[in-house]
């Protein structure tokens, strides 16, 4: 088992809200802040266009406000130079952060109200276009509340999977409908799992040759990132444990090509990573890598692949508390 830090593409402005990795980019020596400051698990998600440029869209939770409270940000851009924050009014975000998934032109955001005494979870659609007024379409309540934000996944045929724990720390994970003529999507076959966490779970999809489907990450209650496969049955698949790894913080699986990686911010607030080659979790390697990035205390660490790229793209935030973007 290797770790490899195949290239490092990263954009660096005091405004800028994400990162766009198309062909062609330089490479760069490691990741740059962006200037935005913020707190939680940072989502991405890559929108891939017909002549292979990538767009990278970023949301995260902003700094705590006097309230207590923080911000849902949103951003994109089409290069390394002109960044896009969108206005999506003061959306207050609970938890460890929103989640994000790429479908068609556009993304998929879930998040969690941090309006006190709310906690609901919020569904819409993006892709770019305004709809009555409002960039996000689709705009969806749920039922369903979170003090841990949310997270998304999508599999190859496009169906759309919302994660989230509930206020008893158990995991959920439920089908949601794909937006449509700018009505509410509807959630379907919620599952319950009797693995729990108390910071948060993330989805993705499994996209080596092993094909698990949704795969799921989490910290346990020993402080320890697990990775599994989620089979619509109330106990989670193929668990792994990665026994010598501690985090206080939550654990992120992304997957690409024929690798499945595992990554959390430790108890000494460096990121780590573990990853295969193969696909499934049988190989996850009990010895983990340090990037030596340095984080912030209340930062958790993102990574997102996209089908059949060998890149994988990152997020975090630093010891001042601002988004770090950046590709491997």
């Amino acid at each position: 088992m290797r770790f490899t830090l195949r290239k490092a593409v990263v954009a660096c402005a005091a405004v800028a809200s994400a990162l766009v990795l198309g062909a062609g980019t330089a490479a760069a020596a490691g990741p740059n802040s962006t200037g935005q400051p913020g707190v939680g698990r940072p989502a991405l998600a890559v929108v891939t266009s017909a002549t292979g440029a990538n767009t990278v869209y970023a949301a995260w939770n902003g700094n705590k406000l006097s309230n207590g409270l923080s911000l849902l940000y949103f951003a994109s851009t089409t290069d390394l130079q002109h960044m896009n924050q969108y206005a999506i009014g003061s959306v207050y975000s609970a938890g460890d952060g929103p989640g994000l998934v790429a479908a068609g032109t556009g993304v998929y955001l879930a998040w969690a109200d941090g309006t006190p005494g709310a906690h609901n979870l919020h569904l819409a659609y993006f892709d770019g276009s305004i709809v009555n007024g409002s960039f996000l379409q689709c705009q969806t309540t749920l039922g369903d509340s979170s003090p841990n934000g949310a997270t998304l996944a999508r599999s190859v045929d496009g169906q759309v999977y919302l994660g989230w724990t509930g206020w008893d720390q158990h995991l959920n994970i439920a089908k949601i409908s794909n937006c449509a003529n700018n009505q509410p999507m509807v959630p379907s076959e919620k599952v319950v799992l009797s693995e729990t966490s108390a910071t948060g779970v993330t989805l993705a999809w499994d996209d080596t040759a092993t094909n698990l489907g949704v795969i799921v990450g989490w910290t346990d209650a020993n402080q320890h990132p697990n990775a599994a496969n989620f089979t619509a049955a109330a106990t989670l698949a193929n668990t792994t444990t990665l026994s010598t790894a501690t985090t206080a913080t939550a654990t992120s699986i992304y997957s690409g090509l024929n690798e499945i990686f595992v990554s959390y911010k430790g108890t000494d607030n460096v990121g780590y990573q573990s990853y295969n080659e193969g696909g499934g979790f049988y190989s996850l390697p009990q010895h983990i890598n340090s990037t030596g990035w340095a984080m912030s205390a209340s930062s958790s660490y993102a990574g997102l692949r996209i089908h059949n790229s060998d890149n994988s793209w990152n997020a975090f935030f630093d010891v001042s508390n601002n988004l770090n973007l950046f590709s491997l």
